[in-house]
């Protein structure tokens, strides 16, 4: 990342707080990134000749091949990208509906109970005595 970009108040220096907050947001993102299967499919697309050497078979593969399998990584790499977005919209979506459900629940209202003077009066005043 460019350094200047995480200048948010463009003082030309980076202070602790904007490193901090930088470092959160990447650490977020790889956290979530290491939830996906990302050698999986690095395996099966560098799929080996069963019965031989795996590592032997990798280092054999021509250029072309290698190739070929970088397409099915991007393919596979698309495909699981997308489902764990979804996954995680899907959790945005339900943490925003509870959250908006918690806030309902001290949502303030004001009722009509008179005049300052009709406070000071009191209550036996509008009503009587008991």
């Amino acid at each position: 990342a460019n350094l200047l970009e995480l200048d948010v108040n463009n003082d030309s220096r980076i202070d602790e707080s904007e490193f901090l907050h930088a470092s959160k947001k990447a650490d977020t993102v790889q956290r979530w990134a290491q939830t996906l299967p990302l050698a999986g499919i690095l395996a099966d697309a560098l799929a080996f000749v069963p019965g031989g050497d795996p590592l032997d078979s990798l280092i054999k593969l021509s250029e072309d091949r290698v190739d070929a399998a970088l397409e099915a990584i991007a393919r596979g790499l698309r495909r699981v990208v997308l489902e764990a977005k979804r996954s995680l919209e899907t959790a945005y979506t339900m943490k925003n509906k509870q959250t908006e459900a918690a806030s309902n629940k001290f949502t303030v209202f004001t009722l009509d109970g008179g005049t300052i003077r009709d406070f000071h009066l009191g209550l036996e005043n509008r009503i009587g005595s008991p």
